[in-house]
């Protein structure tokens, strides 16, 4: 089922990806065929940058290893790499979501760059980085029997596929030409 789920979801997005353009705001004086990423500091573009080669590694690792294989577990080094590049990413994310946070509240003018789906695309990147975060480091503790276990890693899979699908159309959306 996670197979199928996941296959069918980053075929939809990479559709959606190519289909999509740039989620600014229409007000904006900026060259129509500006991207977003134009807009922003070194610095954001250098976070982000991190954040997406962390998610990419971490997509390609997780959810890349468990289609190929048909469904087994991580395992040797493949398993290292990704929990090697997963604390740079929830480091990042962090980082990213502190950043972008006061441009990306829910007000009717705040000089933001990101239009509304921006903007949502952002708080869900947030709230879906934290419940793959914590999914991943809540089952390190004694806290959760076996059924908790359990029940931890379905929910990284399925939000670990969310953020991917998140984090690909906020990249287009950014990137693209408007």
């Amino acid at each position: 089922m996670f197979l199928t789920l996941c296959i069918i979801a980053l075929m939809a997005t990479l559709m959606l990806a190519s289909n999509q353009t740039s989620f600014g705001e229409a007000g904006r004086r900026v060259a129509a065929s500006e991207p977003i990423a134009r807009q922003l500091s070194w610095v954001e573009l250098v976070v982000y940058a991190v954040v997406l080669l962390c998610a990419a590694m971490l997509a390609l690792t997780g959810i890349g290893t468990f289609v190929l294989t048909g469904g087994k577990a991580m395992t040797g080094w493949i398993l290292m790499i990704h929990a090697s590049v997963a604390p740079p990413f929830a480091i990042f994310v962090t980082l990213l979501a502190v950043i972008w946070a006061d441009r990306c509240q829910f007000v009717q003018d705040n000089g933001s760059t990101f239009g509304a789906v921006g903007k949502l695309l952002y708080w869900l990147m947030v709230l879906l980085a934290l419940v793959v975060i914590l999914s991943a480091v809540f089952p390190m503790t004694p806290i959760f029997g076996t059924h908790g276990q359990e029940l931890l890693d379905k929910t990284h899979r399925y939000s670990s596929i969310l953020i991917t699908i998140v984090l690909t159309l906020q990249a287009v959306g950014i990137f693209a030409r408007r």
